[in-house]
């Protein structure tokens, strides 16, 4: 096991709510020697998708609508981002727990298309989490095995809030930043979101009934998320990630629509112990339908992980000069790979070798733990080692209702 010299104290705004009092964190994880197994992601498979809506209550819609791609005419001009944007809206609408909108979407999801014998502890999964927790877990290997003298940066650093489910096998990693929103001003963030927003379909306002009274209300979407479970080496992964859109395909007329655009009202759901309630509308759309959006010079180290986490098979990229678009370029991630995208590939295989037993070694700190199932958070200064400490707090740690623990 390879060792790095101790971090200099960290003073990062990550480190709010946690116990620091100590002289040393209650564990470290330092990166671990490689397996030599196949790291490659397999045995893919989507269990649900929602959408995020505007409300005042956290609401989400099952499966959900995404925003479908409209071929723009080019050259289109669209001007800079700006405005207030989310960094992560499942937090920023369902604070009390960001993961529970991945589970419901799951049972919900599966209980519409006919999966009625669907059991969750049976898929016996190892990691739950967001694609950007592996994102972030799977930069910091890169920069671990660079070989080259690291000091704590915050342009590296990350907090990844985390709790062992009942069951001592599971392991819920949250994704956790310290500002939810964040304003723009046109020419700091480039062109990506109006791109985006120029080039797909808005999305469908829910109608809800009143339980039959008048009073209704109409929901509007306001992003699309995924639950795949895949196989990574010997771990069972179950990941949520964000789509930007997805191909219409003709098969789509043939999907089961759950009344996604029909003018028929629908009921808010609710579910004890849970402040979270759901709408029954959408589609579950094929996985090879699904693609990315991006706008600029491809960094193909950072898209690629992306990419890869949630197995999307299409990349769009807008090429522009000061926001007048002269082409779309289509990569299918497939078989043919270019150049710099099988670089990318084979360097990300070679990192999976440390992420998995990373994630095996995360799991374990945390078995380590004496009270099962206290709320505990990982920080990297962005260098040394991947700290654990305890959130001091429980009213202020994300903690998901016990029924959907114990389904676990």
């Amino acid at each position: 096991m390879q060792t790095f010299p101790k971090a200099s104290a960290p003073t990062s705004k990550l480190l709010r709510n946690l116990d620091t009092s100590a002289a040393h964190p209650p564990a470290s994880v330092l990166l671990p020697d490689p397996v030599d197994t196949d790291c490659e992601i397999r045995d893919y498979q989507v269990l649900g998708s929602y959408n995020l809506l505007d409300s005042q209550a956290p609401t989400i819609a099952i499966p959900g609508q995404p925003r479908i791609w409209q071929e723009p005419s080019l050259p289109l001009q669209i001007s800079p981002d700006c405005g207030c944007t989310f960094i992560d809206q499942n937090a920023w609408r369902c604070q009390e727990s960001p993961l529970e909108p991945l589970f419901r979407s799951i049972s919900v999801t599966q209980q519409l298309i006919g999966n009625t014998s669907f059991s969750l502890s049976e898929q016996q999964i190892d990691v739950v989490t967001d694609r950007n927790n592996l994102r972030k877990l799977n930069a910091m290997v890169r920069s671990l095995r660079s070989n080259e003298t690291l000091t704590p940066s915050k342009r590296r650093e990350f907090r990844i809030d985390a709790q062992l489910a009942p069951n001592r096998r599971t392991l819920l990693l949250t994704r956790y930043s310290d500002q939810l929103r964040q304003m723009i001003s046109p020419g700091d963030a480039g062109y990506g979101t109006n791109f985006e927003h120029a080039t797909t379909s808005k999305y469908t306002p829910i109608l809800t009934s009143n339980h039959g009274q008048s009073g209704g209300k109409k929901f509007t979407p306001t992003s699309y998320h995924r639950v795949a479970k895949y196989r990574l080496a010997d771990l069972n992964l179950l990941v949520r990630y964000e789509v930007d859109a997805v191909q219409h395909a003709p098969s789509f007329d043939d999907l089961p629509t759950f009344e996604q655009l029909s003018l028929k009202q629908k009921t808010v759901e609710t579910q004890k112990h849970s402040t979270l309630d759901h709408i029954v509308s959408g589609t579950l759309v094929p996985q090879d339908r699904v693609m990315e959006l991006k706008t600029g010079k491809l960094k193909w180290v950072q898209i690629f992980p992306q990419l890869y986490f949630s197995q999307t098979s299409m990349l769009k990229v807008g090429v522009h000069q000061n926001g007048i678009f002269s082409k779309v370029e289509d990569h299918p991630i497939d078989e043919n790979y270019n150049g710099r995208a099988v670089e990318s590939r084979q360097n990300l295989l070679d990192d999976l070798r440390f992420l998995v037993p990373l994630l095996k070694q995360m799991k374990q700190v945390c078995q380590q733990q004496k009270r099962l199932g206290k709320p505990l958070a990982f920080f990297w200064s962005g260098a040394g080692p991947l700290q654990l400490y305890e959130i001091k707090h429980v009213k202020q740690a994300h903690i998901l209702p016990e029924d959907v623990l114990e389904s676990l």
